[in-house]
């Protein structure tokens, strides 16, 4: 799905205030104003929240500065880390250490919603996340090259509007450097667990210039291998009730037959075999080769899954100031790229909800957990089918007619299944993001004494965030129907063996799917600010200006994921700790309008 361009012109603001009512200090402007008290200088800054100077001493506005030395003092090594040291964050936000997420780190000021939280570079406003979003990903920004991050916890500030309804995140880059930093470093988790767990980083910035030329050239490489919560004690189980807590170990897995009274297969009691005897006996109740469940019978998914994704990331980035008239007109632009990967993973999803509808039943013929398999299929064990489906489709929900069975179709219920032996559900992200500003700025003092006060500033960026997510292990459920329809052995689909589909099987029923997503930002900006005059208390000043942005999404998935549905990649629990209760995430081609209710006595998938 793709957006139209969206343009958008801001008002013109202005104000007049005294110094006394400016916020904390950001940017070095550059011309000093002394104090009463001789060989004190204080230099004037532009603020966070307001494009008038005043200097660092004054403001009362809520504003928390972090340089780079800050920075280097809490020992972070990636914005992940930065912003869970941060007091001034607070709420739910999704960060690179998420396995559920997409990657991204996010800012979330007063814990209202990430998106509320206004991100800006050097005071300007960057591309948000590819896939249409509406938040900025912060490890787009490079941490070494970071001078000083100014943190506005307050919302009321007429020149953001309601971008900025928490507060403004606002990091500002290094622009002025002089010689050559290299900075190296590799870190391992060596001390019991996780040997493979290592994070390496590195950066190169250099910089030259004169009285007049500023030239900046920075490169940074990231990489963290992956912990998978196997190789801690802690998370190697699902079950807690060790550590005084809950068993969270999940009841679907392969061999499960039935609802609630149900049935797992004993290899066993057929000989070892890992697969049923075909057609043998007429249900699961009379099939001695099933036994009743006991509460050992658990998928330990923990024992497969990563607690921290795999990350790598470079990052490009140069700038040039250049002072064409002295002080009165001076070039800037900059160039920054980004690419990022995120690879994780999750537990092979169980087989839910059914893929099977009719008349009767518009949204699945199982309810709950569990898929129906027709009694044809050559590997069902069983004889007497628990029911027979009138076929056709609900006209109300005109999107379930893919689903719909044939007519007089028998099936076997409540056949529950994890495909192990097609791996995992892999989340695979690659981000390309880029940034360009250039712009001029001066001084008017040239027209005389009265406007030596007076600068201005024009600015243009143009910043784009471009997405490829591939997600692996997403099963295609046209091609299970078929499977599990289809009577020949060798290309029939097995949801009763203990994973014993073959890879030609699998690798027909499974698929790895493209999701495709870019967002782009264009933006013009005009600003002039100064003193009027002068009152005891300190100069009336003025501010006002004007800003125009365009800004572009696409948005496109496979045809795959937009024709739908594929309800397995996508089951969440809406409380973790009330795992009957879930919901699809699958647009508007779902054919659930209402939640799925699991019945009671089901653990998480």
């Amino acid at each position: 799905m793709k957006s139209p361009a969206t343009g958008r012109c801001f008002a013109i603001t202005a104000g007049c205030f005294c110094p006394f009512f400016m916020t904390f200090a950001q940017e070095v402007a550059p011309t000093p104003q002394t104090t009463g008290q001789p060989g004190v200088t204080i230099e004037e800054v532009v603020v966070t929240g307001s494009n008038i100077p005043t200097s660092e001493e004054v403001g009362p506005n809520p504003v928390d500065t972090y340089r780079r030395e800050d920075i280097t003092r809490l020992g972070v090594r990636s914005a992940t880390d930065l912003i869970q040291k941060l007091p001034a964050a607070a709420g739910a936000a999704i960060n690179e250490n998420v396995a559920a997420g997409d990657g991204r780190v996010e800012i979330n000021l007063r814990g209202i919603l990430a998106k509320e939280t206004l991100v800006l570079q050097d005071g300007r406003r960057l591309a948000p996340v590819g896939f249409a979003g509406d938040t900025v990903d912060l490890n787009t920004i490079p941490l070494g090259l970071i001078d000083h991050v100014d943190i506005l916890k307050d919302g009321a500030s007429a020149i953001y509007g309601a971008d900025a309804v928490s507060g403004v995140f606002n990091v500002w880059l290094i622009h002025k450097f002089r010689g050559l930093e290299i900075y190296t470093s590799y870190g391992n988790t060596n001390l019991g667990f996780a040997n493979d767990a290592g994070e390496e980083r590195g950066y190169l910035l250099a910089g030259i210039g004169d009285d007049k030329t500023d030239i900046v050239v920075y490169a940074e490489f990231y990489n963290r291998a992956a912990i998978y919560s196997r190789d801690a004690d802690i998370s190697s189980n699902a079950d807690f009730r060790r550590f005084g807590g809950s068993d969270f170990r999940s009841s679907e897995f392969s061999g499960r037959v039935g609802g609630r009274d149900s049935f797992v297969y004993r290899p066993d009691l057929n000989g070892g075999a890992l697969t049923p005897t075909p057609h043998a006996f007429p249900n699961v109740a009379n099939d001695p080769q099933y036994t009743a469940t006991t509460g050992n019978d658990l998928f330990n998914f923990a024992d497969r899954t990563p607690a921290l994704p795999a990350v790598d990331r470079e990052y490009l980035y140069g700038s040039l100031d250049r002072k064409i008239c002295d002080q009165y007109l001076e070039l800037f632009a900059d160039f920054k790229y980004v690419r990022t990967f995120w690879d994780s993973a999750q537990a092979q999803g169980p087989f839910a909800p059914d893929v099977w509808t009719d008349a009767a039943h518009p949204f699945q013929i199982t309810p709950g957990f569990g898929i129906s398999v027709p009694i044809q299929n050559p590997f069902n064990p069983f004889t007497v089918p628990d029911y027979t489906s009138p076929g056709g489709f609900d006209p109300r929900f005109p999107q379930s007619q893919s689903s719909a069975a044939p007519p007089g179709t028998q099936f076997t219920t409540a056949v529950h299944y994890r495909a192990l032996e097609a791996g995992l559900r892999t989340d695979k992200i690659t981000t390309h993001n880029y940034e360009f500003t250039g712009g001029l700025k001066g001084n008017l003092g040239e027209f005389g004494d009265y406007f030596k006060t007076w600068n201005w500033e024009t600015g243009f960026r143009y910043s784009a965030d471009s997405r490829v997510e591939r997600d692996g292990g997403v099963v295609d459920t046209d091609a299970l129907r078929q499977a599990l329809l289809d009577t020949n052995p060798a290309t029939a689909f097995n949801p009763f063996g203990i994973n014993q589909n073959s890879r030609a099987v699998i690798d027909k029923v499974f698929v790895t799917t493209h999701h495709l997503g870019t967002t782009s930002l264009t933006l013009e900006d005009l600003k002039l600010f100064g003193d009027l005059f002068s009152l005891p208390a300190g100069p009336i000043s003025f501010a006002v200006g004007g800003e125009h942005r365009t800004e572009r999404a696409s948005d496109q998935p496979d045809s795959l994921i937009s024709s739908g549905p594929q309800p397995w990649r996508y089951w969440l629990c809406i409380n973790q700790w009330d795992p009957r209760r879930l919901v699809h995430l699958l647009g508007a081609s779902c054919p659930c309008y209402e939640p799925c209710l699991e019945p009671s006595g089901f653990t998480q998938p």
